[in-house]
């Protein structure tokens, strides 16, 4: 109705709601703000969505390249998290209720563990005026006491290899990495993609090499996956 384009998405360590408009910011601004302010969870609705959300497991299931990252993380990670499949499985959603959500929401969506990312034509302090008049107080709010697994140096295990229907075999490499400063995570990740398209990428003479070879169809792709609790480099293609 507001002419918005809005979406949502879940990582290992964050979920985020967002949309983007040319016009009728601040009414959208109000939408988004009374969403993650205002929870409605009804039985009804939590079943509903625990069908879609399991479709959705079962969708990813017959993914190949979703299963090679999983692959991936489970070879590197004995017990850290980051690991487990983010939408989990439709054991763990079948236990999941209303109660259970809003246990989750009261615990974690407070403003003190929130950010807010605005990118546009605004006038900042006019803006966080705006901002401010939509943001609810929150009353006996606690400290949020997170609980994480010690930080691993050596891998599960050096391969895992799965059988799938797949036209061409598809691959992930890994490497493993332990930063525990984020600013210095951040300029490693601009390093390590330069220096992987310097290594691999179209230009690069290894690239040509494979390529001619038939040991590579097209060019990898390569990231550094970061948090305060793990790190690695994840390179993927088809061979």
């Amino acid at each position: 109705a507001l002419g918005v384009e809005a979406n949502a998405y879940t990582t290992n360590d964050h979920t985020a709601y967002l949309f983007e408009c040319t016009e009728n910011f601040y009414p959208a601004l109000d939408e988004l703000m009374d969403y993650v302010q205002h929870p409605y969870f009804t039985d009804e609705n939590v079943e509903k969505e625990k069908g879609i959300i399991g479709q959705e497991i079962m969708m990813y299931d017959d993914y190949p390249e979703w299963k090679v990252y999983l692959n991936t993380l489970e070879a590197m990670y004995h017990e850290h998290p980051v690991k487990l499949d983010i939408t989990g499985t439709i054991e763990t959603i079948s236990h999941i209720d209303k109660d259970i959500l809003y246990k989750c929401y009261n615990t974690f969506y407070n403003p003190a563990n929130m950010a807010m990312v605005i990118c546009g034509d605004f006038e900042p302090e006019k803006l966080l005026e705006e901002i401010k008049k939509r943001l609810l107080p929150k009353e006996n709010q606690a400290d949020i006491k997170r609980i994480y697994t010690a930080k691993e140096d050596k891998i599960n295990m050096p391969e895992k290899i799965a059988q799938m229907e797949v036209s061409t075999p598809i691959f992930m490499m890994a490497y493993k990495d332990i930063e525990n400063n984020q600013e210095a995570a951040i300029k490693k990740h601009i390093a390590i993609e330069i220096l992987l398209n310097i290594i691999i990428g179209k230009s690069s003479k290894l690239y040509k090499e494979l390529y001619e070879e038939g040991l590579l169809l097209a060019q990898p792709d390569f990231d550094y996956e970061f948090s305060a609790q793990y790190a690695h480099t994840l390179i993927s293609g088809a061979s």
